[in-house]
């Protein structure tokens, strides 16, 4: 058996050894680049860089912001990508010629709304790469519900799916839809950016922060709400609100009627570096998801940071805090439950040092960027050679992925 495994590895590196010789044509098409938010997003284009795939970027639209990350000039990303509003039937024609005559080797759908566009396109045989499409965030089980035919397309085209987390994966296999196909792949953190820190509290100043688009499925609103009964109630407190978008104005006026604008901050987008020292001053993170995340990218830096978590049960987030050792859920959309935790935390501080020391510990072990990013390389490579999942698992248990 030993020597059947030495042979199949053998066999594998000069496979890929091979592969290397030409560079592999990659496709990746999102909703916006480039987008602050997206930090996983930048760093799967830059390990596929690294790893000799010609990377080029399909877009619809730019990002809002100003803040230029060092890596889009580093890897010269802002010169691989082209705009194309494929959501727009009339541009379909214009799609598909950009797509047939970029001799593509594989295309990486980031969401599923755009990789049931593509099936549709592929179906109708307009296009004939092979596919692979990442499930992120969105009420799965709703869209599903809105378009199954969309998804059963999605399935019989794309080579493999990618779900972020196994919440996502189990929704797609209690409805049906073939698990020979699906590999979870979470989004994942360069843990070399965030030092752990252990927390500690001086009772002068205690400062809870959230990093989060300011849309209602973030549960922004209710986390406001939540730390306005927080802020009153201990005159030390002060909150930091990280991110942008369409209820900036609202929560301006809840926080104005409050009277807490001194204390409670909406400070917009910062770049990562900003983000980070936040995160180093901060002492308890709050996200109160009701319906978008798969697993938060916030919730993996805060955590890698020695942060304890105050955060909800939906979608993938228990996969990353793990309640009462690295951090608390609650039920989403409960302001009174959130108050409560954070109330906890606040006096029960000696409980931060293992919170935090435990979420480094999760991230360290499932949400590695190097390790999920390895795990993707292999992926495209054996797509692009017409492998299964069942030869991805074999691959997988030979070099320990």
């Amino acid at each position: 058996m030993k020597y059947f495994l030495l042979i199949v590895i053998v066999c594998l590196e000069s496979f890929f050894c091979t592969a290397s010789e030409k560079k592999l044509r990659i496709l990746m098409v999102v909703n916006k680049f480039p987008r602050i938010t997206e930090t996983f997003i930048l760093g799967q284009i830059k390990a596929l860089i690294d790893a000799s795939f010609d990377v080029t970027i399909l877009s619809v639209w730019r990002d809002e912001t100003d803040i230029v990350q060092q890596d889009l000039i580093e890897y010269g990303l802002l010169k691989k990508v082209t705009y194309i509003d494929f959501y727009e039937e009339k541009n379909q024609e214009e799609l598909c010629s950009f797509i047939n005559q970029g001799n593509f080797d594989l295309l990486y759908c980031q969401y599923d709304k755009i990789g049931r566009i593509f099936a549709r396109l592929k179906e109708k045989e307009k296009i004939t790469n092979k596919m692979v499409c990442c499930i992120r965030g969105g009420d799965l089980i709703k869209k599903i519900e809105s378009d199954r035919d969309g998804f059963s397309t999605l399935f019989s085209h794309a080579s493999f799916i990618l779900p972020v987390n196994n919440y996502f994966k189990k929704i797609l296999v209690s409805n049906g839809f073939s698990e020979k196909k699906i590999i979870v792949q979470h989004s994942a953190i360069d843990l070399s950016k965030f030092c752990f820190q252990k927390r500690s509290y001086n009772k002068k100043r205690l400062n809870v922060v959230s990093v989060n688009r300011l849309i209602k499925g973030k549960g922004v609103d209710l986390a406001v709400k939540a730390m306005i009964k927080i802020c009153k109630k201990y005159k030390q407190v002060h909150y930091y609100v990280v991110g942008n978008g369409v209820l900036f104005k609202s929560l301006k006026k809840i926080i104005t009627k409050a009277r807490l604008e001194k204390r409670i901050h909406l400070m917009g987008w910062k770049s990562h570096e900003k983000v980070k020292q936040i995160l180093n001053e901060s002492h308890i993170f709050l996200l109160a998801s009701i319906g978008t995340d798969g697993i938060p990218n916030a919730i993996m830096e805060a955590s890698a940071s020695g942060l304890p978590v105050v955060s909800t049960t939906y979608g993938g987030i228990p996969e990353i805090v793990q309640n009462g050792k690295s951090g608390l859920l609650v039920k989403p959309g409960k302001v009174r439950s959130l108050v409560k935790m954070i109330d906890y935390l606040i006096r029960n501080s000696r409980k931060w040092g293992n919170f935090g020391k435990r979420g480094r510990e999760i991230v360290e072990k499932n949400f590695d960027i190097k390790r999920e990013n390895k795990s993707l390389v292999d992926i495209f490579k054996l797509v692009i050679r017409g492998k299964s999942l069942r030869a991805y698992k074999k691959y997988c248990n030979c070099y320990e992925l």
